[in-house]
C-alpha cells in the first residue's frame, strides 16, 4: 500500500489535519473494497495524528525516538507489502503502556471512532464493528455522543449510502 508513505510522511511532517484527511480517505476506500488492511492502515494514521496532538507522548525523548523509528520501519514496510500493519499497532499500543495506560489506549479509541464514521456513512453496525474489530456497543455508544448520525434525520438507502461513500473519494 503505497498509501503508507503519505501517511509517514504525514507523520514526519507532525500533520495531525494530514493524518485525519488521509485517514478518512483510506477509511472510505478500504470500505468501498471491503480491504480490513486498508481500515487498519486508516485507524492507525487516525491514532497517529491523536498521538501528535498529545505533547506528554514526547516527553520522554528514547520512548518517543523507538516508537517514531517502529511507525518509519512499519510504514515504509506496507509500502513494500511487507504484512506489518499488526506491528504498527503494537507500537502504538506499546507507547501508551510507556504512560500507564493500557485498555483505553489511543489505538482502540481510533477503532471505535473509525468504526463510528463507516456508520455514519451508512454501514451498519455489525459491518463497521468487523471491518475495525470493536464492539457494536462501543461504535453505538460513540455515535450516540455526537451529532454527525443524527444530521440528517432521514433514512437512507443501500444504494444512496454506497453512492455517499464513493463521493469521499
Amino acid at each position: 500500500m503505497k498509501i503508507s508513505l503519505s501517511v509517514l510522511d504525514a507523520f514526519e511532517q507532525n500533520g495531525k489535519g494530514a493524518l485525519r484527511k488521509l485517514s478518512d480517505h483510506i477509511l472510505a476506500d478500504g470500505a468501498l473494497k471491503n480491504d480490513k488492511s486498508a481500515i487498519r492502515l486508516a485507524i492507525i494514521a487516525h491514532a497517529l495524528s491523536n498521538v501528535l496532538e498529545k505533547a506528554y507522548y514526547r516527553t520522554r525523548k528514547s520512548v518517543w525516538e523507538r516508537f517514531s523509528r517502529k511507525i518509519r520501519e512499519g510504514l515504509q514496510g506496507v509500502a513494500r507489502g511487507e504484512p506489518l500493519i499488526e506491528t504498527l499497532e503494537n507500537a502504538l499500543i506499546e507507547l501508551d503502556e510507556n504512560f500507564g495506560r493500557y485498555s483505553d489506549n489511543v489505538l482502540h479509541r481510533s477503532k471505535i471512532r473509525r468504526g463510528s464514521n463507516l456508520y455514519a456513512w451508512g454501514l451498519t453496525p455489525t459491518l463497521a464493528s468487523n471491518l475495525v474489530d470493536v464492539e457494536e456497543n462501543e461504535i453505538l455508544s460513540q455515535s450516540g455522543q455526537t451529532k454527525m448520525v443524527d444530521e440528517e434525520g432521514t433514512s437512507v438507502s443501500a444504494e444512496k449510502r454506497l453512492k455517499n461513500l464513493e463521493e469521499l473519494l
